[in-house]
């Protein structure tokens, strides 16, 4: 079986996924399910959940923002090799008594309650992520157990522009601060055997060090054109190759011409469609320890020239996921 694979909804049955996945699809794409258009116009076009965070200023995402969370709320997360979005993030699951939907936080922007429409839109993707999840699986899903998250994520318009706000955010940092972000730099540029998880802080302090750093960084630049660690030099990488930890199943829809998510499968880099038709899911590590099936390993890629033409799309992507309840239930 093909490592990209797709699904029609009216194919969206028990253990259908599940079973394209142990075939050795790495990502399967539901198409032409209409829950999906009304999901996309609700969240990137809609007067609801995402209207006043699409054309929001850095002051508003700043009175909506948790403080010490990265998780939910609203988000700027901009490390370089690592994360470069602004993200609106909520977790919710229906009421076992009202049936309406509890979400967390409670409320996006200022003055707002989740309105009716609003509780629609978690209605339409709380059935879409439920029915991919039941797919996904080889017995009966118990609802009960389980929480729907939405991330709504803006990037950059180019290289160019993810780098200005590095640069900016560096900048506005201390001296200790600007210094933690050189060792983030380094540490994303990790390749190879540096790449491993401790291993790769330890690079990134050493690579800082006049004359053993030269000799590191001439090691590490060996593993560069490797098939994992290639990618074409029209484009820079925003987050390096990954697997998701804290959720089951990984969803991406959305609408972007500028950014590119890939998966790595027999020894190469597939691009993942990411459009309003298409629903891309792949494993994340919480499912492949309760089925086998091995995560997906990801990353996100930004084309390093702007656009010639302005056009409608918001260079914005649609994620969503799947975790236990009892992770939500925790936060509120």
């Amino acid at each position: 079986m093909s490592a990209l694979n797709n699904i029609e909804q009216p194919d969206l049955s028990a253990a259908q996924i599940l079973k394209r996945f142990r075939a050795g699809a790495h990502v399967v794409c539901l198409r032409n399910d209409p829950r999906l258009n009304k999901l996309c116009d609700a969240l990137l076009v809609g007067t609801g959940i995402g209207s006043d965070f699409w054309p929001a200023s850095i002051f508003d995402l700043a009175r909506n923002h948790i403080a010490g969370e990265t998780n939910f709320g609203d988000v700027l997360r901009f490390v370089p090799g690592e994360y470069g979005h602004l993200a609106r993030k909520l977790g919710f699951y229906p009421d076992p008594t009202t049936g309406k939907f509890i979400v967390y936080p409670d409320y996006a922007g200022e003055h707002k309650s989740w309105s009716i429409e609003e509780q629609e839109t978690f209605e339409l993707a709380w059935s879409l992520a439920m029915d991919v999840l039941q797919s996904a699986s080889s017995k009966p899903i118990a609802l009960s157990d389980y929480a729907v998250t939405i991330e709504l994520l803006k990037y950059p318009e180019s290289a160019g522009e993810l780098q200005s706000m590095l640069d900016l955010i560096s900048d506005s940092s201390s001296r200790w601060s600007r210094w933690g972000r050189k060792i983030d730099r380094a540490a994303a540029s990790a390749c190879g055997p540096f790449r491993s998880k401790y291993a790769r802080h330890l690079y990134a302090l050493l690579s800082l060090v006049p004359g053993i750093g030269a000799i590191l960084r001439s090691l590490n630049a060996r593993f560069l054109d490797s098939p994992f660690n290639f990618h074409p030099a029209e484009k820079m990488i925003v987050g390096q190759p990954h697997t998701d930890g804290s959720r089951l199943l990984t969803m991406l829809t959305g609408h972007r011409n500028v950014m590119t998510t890939e998966f790595f499968a027999n020894g190469s880099w597939t691009e993942i469609p990411v459009n309003p038709t298409t629903l891309a899911i792949f494993p994340a590590k919480k499912y492949e320890q309760s089925t086998g099936v091995r995560a997906t390993v990801h990353r996100y890629l930004i084309n390093r020239l702007p656009r010639k033409k302005p056009e409608s799309s918001r260079n914005a992507t649609i994620l969503i996921g799947v975790i236990s309840r009892t992770q939500l239930e925790q936060r509120l």
